[in-house]
C-alpha cells in the first residue's frame, strides 16, 4: 500500500537520522509517525535497531517481541530480534531463533552470520568455519565473512589458514584493518617485509579514523621491533599509544574508587565466615595483569586431563555490576543470598560449553579485585595470581592495543604504572583478609623453570602431574582468542623475558613520553 506523500518523506527523514547515527531523532520522530502508522513493522524494527544501538537492549527487546506479534513471518525482525537478546546474554534463546530462521531461509546470510558469531563465542570452532564457509559459497566476496573465518581459524589454531584468509580481505577491502592485525600478529617480518611496506602504504595513502590509524601505528612497531629497529619501533608505538589516548576521557580515579568501596565491603569481614562445600566442577580462577602470562599459565594448565578452560568469561565483573553489589553495604545473609544466584548462573555459563572434566579454568585477568568475593562465592576454588617484573609487563602492554574500555588505563605509561601499584594493593588488601587463599605465580619463573613452576602450579591446585602439560603447544586443543594466541601457543623462549631492554632508553629520555 502506496503512503501519502507526506508520511514517505517523514520515513525518509528517520531513514536518514538512523543512517547518520542519531539515534534519539529516530526514536522520536518514528514514535510520532506511529501514532499515525499503528503497528507498523518498519518503524517498530528501527526503532528497535536505535535502542539496540544506545545500549538499551531490554527496551529492544519488548519493542521486537512487539513487532513480531504482529509481523511473525518476518526474518528480518527475528534476526535483529535475535541480536538484542545476545545482548542480553540470553544465548540460548538467540540461538534457537536464529537455527529456525536458517532453517527457513538457508541463505539468509545476516541470520547465519549471526548464528556462526554464537557459536564462535560458544568456542565451537568447528561449527562456526562451516557457517561462514557455508556463507562464502553463496558470495565470495564478503570481506567481514572472511575476517570472521580468519579470526575463527587463529582462535582454533590453524594459523595458516587464519593468514589467507585475513589476506583475502586485505585484497577485497584495503581498509579493513583489522584483518592486517591478524596478518601482523602472524607475521615475522625478518623472513618477511611485505606487509611492513604495506602498513607503510596504507598509513600514507588511506584516510582512517583514529582508532584504526592508532592500530597500524601498533603494527608498525611491532614489524619494525621484529627487525631490531627499536629507534623507529618506538618511535611507531608511541605515535600508537598517544592518539589512542586521545580518543577516550578517562580517569583512573574510577579504579581507586572501585577499590574504596570493595575494602569498605570487607572490612569487617572475617575469613572464618567462609564456608567450604563440595562442589562438583572445582573452578580454577587464574587472573593479573594484562600481558603477564595468564594465557601461558591457562594453556599449560588446560592440558592436563582434567581441565577444561572456559578462557577469559568476565563473569564476576559482570554479575557484580549488575547486581550493583559495590554500592551496598552487605550483610552475611546478603552474601547467602547473592551466592546462591551466582552459584546458578556460573552453572548456567559453563554449561554452554557442555565440559567434563572435573576442573573448569577462568581466565578473567580482573578477578584479582574480587578474590574476596571468590572465597565466598567458590569457596573450593583455587586462585592462581600472575605477576611479571614491572617493566617487562609495562612494555608488553604498553606496545598493544585492547578492545575493553576496562583498560584504557593502558596507553599512558603514568597510568599503567598507577594501575600496576593498584594491582599490588589489592594483593596486600587480600592476602590480610584471606590468608593463603591463592597463589602467587611469577611469569619469570615459569618461563625460566618450566618444569618446577607447573609441578608447582599443579600442586596447588590439586592435580596429579602430567608431563604432557610441558608440551601444551602441540598437545592442548583448547583455543585462544586473546591477543596472546600466536605466542601462548608456541615453546617457551627465554627472549620474552626481558624484550624491555632494547628500549630502555628511549624511556629514559625526558621528551620520549
Amino acid at each position: 500500500m502506496k503512503l501519502p506523500a507526506e508520511l514517505e518523506k517523514d520515513i525518509n527523514i528517520i531513514k536518514n537520522y538512523f543512517l547518520s547515527k542519531d539515534y534519539e531523532n529516530t526514536i522520536l520522530k518514528s514514535k510520532k509517525i506511529l501514532k499515525k502508522l499503528p503497528n507498523n513493522s518498519y518503524l517498530l524494527n528501527i526503532i528497535g535497531l536505535s535502542l539496540n544501538a544506545l545500549g538499551r537492549f531490554k527496551e529492544a527487546k519488548e519493542i521486537f517481541i512487539k513487532n513480531i506479534k504482529f509481523d511473525p513471518n518476518n526474518l528480518v525482525i527475528k534476526n535483529n530480534y535475535s541480536s538484542t537478546l545476545k545482548n542480553l546474554d540470553e544465548i540460548e534463546e538467540a540461538e534457537k531463533i536464529l537455527e529456525n530462521i536458517v532453517e527457513q531461509e538457508p541463505e539468509y546470510i545476516h541470520a547465519l552470520n549471526n548464528l556462526a558469531n554464537i557459536k564462535r563465542e560458544r568456542k565451537d570452532y568447528n561449527t562456526a568455519i562451516f557457517l561462514y564457509k557455508k556463507i562464502l559459497k553463496i558470495n565470495e566476496k564478503l570481506p567481514l565473512i572472511h575476517y570472521n573465518l580468519a579470526l575463527s581459524y587463529l582462535q582454533n589454531k590453524e594459523r595458516e589458514l587464519a593468514k589467507k584468509h585475513a589476506l583475502i580481505v586485505n585484497n577485497l577491502d584495503s581498509k579493513f584493518i583489522l584483518a592486517d592485525q591478524i596478518i601482523n600478529t602472524l607475521t615475522d617480518y625478518k623472513k618477511d617485509r611485505h606487509h611492513l611496506d604495506q602498513l607503510k602504504q596504507k598509513i600514507k595513502n588511506l584516510t582512517l579514523e583514529d582508532n584504526l590509524k592508532s592500530l597500524v601505528y601498533f603494527m608498525l612497531g611491532k614489524a619494525y621491533e621484529d627487525i631490531e629497529d627499536y629507534k623507529n619501533s618506538f618511535i611507531y608505538y608511541k605515535k600508537a599509544n598517544q592518539i589512542k589516548r586521545d580518543t577516550f576521557n578517562y580517569d583512573i580515579k574510577i579504579e581507586e574508587k572501585e577499590f574504596k568501596e570493595i575494602k569498605r565491603i570487607f572490612k569487617n569481614y572475617s575469613s572464618d565466615q567462609t564456608q567450604s562445600e563440595n562442589q562438583t566442577q572445582k573452578v580454577i580462577f587464574i587472573c593479573g595483569m594484562p600481558r603477564s602470562g595468564t594465557t601461558l599459565v591457562e594453556q599449560i594448565l588446560s592440558t592436563h586431563t582434567k581441565v577444561n578452560s572456559m578462557e577469559e568469561t568476565g563473569f564476576l565483573t559482570k554479575f557484580i555490576n549488575k547486581n550493583n553489589v559495590l554500592d551496598k553495604d552487605i550483610s552475611s545473609q546478603d552474601f547467602v543470598s547473592l551466592k546462591k544466584t551466582i552459584n546458578n548462573e556460573f552453572i548456567k555459563l559453563a554449561s554452554r560449553y557442555n565440559f567434563s572434566c572435573d576442573y573448569i579454568t577462568d581466565k578473567s585477568l580482573f578477578n584479582f579485585k574480587y578474590i574476596g568475593f571468590i572465597k565466598i562465592f567458590f569457596p573450593e576454588s583455587k586462585i592462581l595470581v600472575l605477576k611479571r617484573n614491572f617493566e617487562n609487563n609495562f612494555f608488553s602492554i604498553y606496545k598493544n592495543t585492547f578492545q575493553s574500555k576496562a583498560l584504557n588505563w593502558a596507553y599512558k605509561k603514568e597510568e599503567i604504572e598507577l594501575y600496576y601499584e593498584l594491582f599490588n594493593k589489592y594483593l596486600f588488601f587480600w592476602e590480610n583478609i584471606f590468608p593463603k587463599s591463592f597463589e602467587i605465580i611469577k611469569y619469570e619463573d615459569v618461563v625460566q623453570n618450566t618444569e618446577a613452576e607447573t609441578r608447582k602450579i599443579l600442586d596447588f591446585c590439586e592435580l596429579k602431574w602430567e608431563k604432557d602439560c610441558l608440551k601444551y603447544y602441540e598437545k592442548n586443543t583448547s583455543p585462544i582468542s586473546t591477543i596472546s594466541s600466536h605466542q601462548a601457543s608456541k615453546p617457551i623462549y627465554l627472549g620474552s623475558v626481558d624484550k624491555f631492554k632494547y628500549f630502555r632508553e628511549f624511556f629514559q629520555k625526558k621528551t620520549a613520553l
